[in-house]
């Protein structure tokens, strides 16, 4: 799928602006983190702004290169800057479906999180990624070294008791809520379930889900309270941090590995 959307992108792309295939091949498979390739990336950076979705795909993609420059150099809050930057500046890129932001987001933020960790703060390094691994749809792109290194950073911030009770704590508080919503012609009306926990020092939201007043009695169980939170509890990261075998030290998450 990745590769499926990558190659749609190219061919718009190329086709809006005649890069050559070389060109692309080469933006796309420059590997190392030297000094050339940062002045090469930074080059895009420098060139483009923001407001093109076709350029912003390459655009993005520099700012993460750029990043993994500074992070190769030990420079961590500045690869955080760059990182940051591919999501705040470059967001609105042309996408093809709803879920292909996360085949890139979730891997950057597994970045920042190591950067944090190196920059010796443990519980940002992990609400970095705490939303994501236990969210309806960030938790499909996190490969077994980003979940093990996730679950070792628990690990080393918590107890066996202690992550059993925030496990326990989040879904007993779970706070399930109703309201209404007005269509943008005001001639529709809508009630909106809404269903929030805190788990980790983060706050999740499960799910969205909308329909109209007089299907009030039809809501079906997977968006009730209940069926949310049986759906939460279903979750690979939930069933293994469950079993998890913390301890009172904890294990230390390895700060250099790298998801791909």
């Amino acid at each position: 799928m990745k590769h499926l959307l990558t190659i749609l992108t190219i061919c718009l792309t190329t086709a809006s602006y005649s890069q050559s295939f070389d060109e692309i091949k080469y933006f796309l498979n420059v590997k190392n983190d030297n000094d050339s390739t940062y002045k090469y990336f930074i080059s895009f950076l420098n060139k483009f702004d923001s407001t093109d979705k076709y350029k912003n795909f390459f655009c993005e993609k520099a700012a993460e290169r750029v990043g993994d420059y500074y992070k190769s150099k030990k420079d961590y809050r500045r690869a955080i800057a760059y990182y940051d930057s591919a999501e705040t500046k470059y967001r609105d890129r042309l996408q093809f479906c709803g879920n292909a932001y996360y085949i890139d987001f979730i891997p950057r933020r597994y970045k920042v999180s190591q950067c944090y960790l190196e920059l010796q703060s443990p519980q940002k390094a992990l609400s970095e990624l705490t939303p994501h691994i236990f969210g309806d749809f960030g938790y499909k792109y996190f490969d077994s070294t980003m979940t093990a290194y996730y679950i070792a950073l628990v690990n080393s911030l918590y107890t066996r008791q202690q992550i059993q009770n925030e496990l326990k704590s989040s879904v007993e508080k779970v706070i399930y809520t109703t309201y209404y919503r007005w269509s943008l012609d005001s001639t529709s009306k809508y009630i909106v379930i809404n269903c929030k926990l805190e788990i980790f020092g983060s706050e999740l939201e499960l799910a969205g889900f909308e329909l109209s007043p007089e299907k009030v009695n039809e809501i079906p169980f997977y968006e009730t309270k209940e069926g949310l939170t049986n759906r939460f509890k279903r979750l690979t990261i939930y069933k293994r941090l469950e079993n998890s075998v913390g301890d009172q030290n904890g294990s230390e998450p390895s700060k250099g590995s790298e998801p791909f």
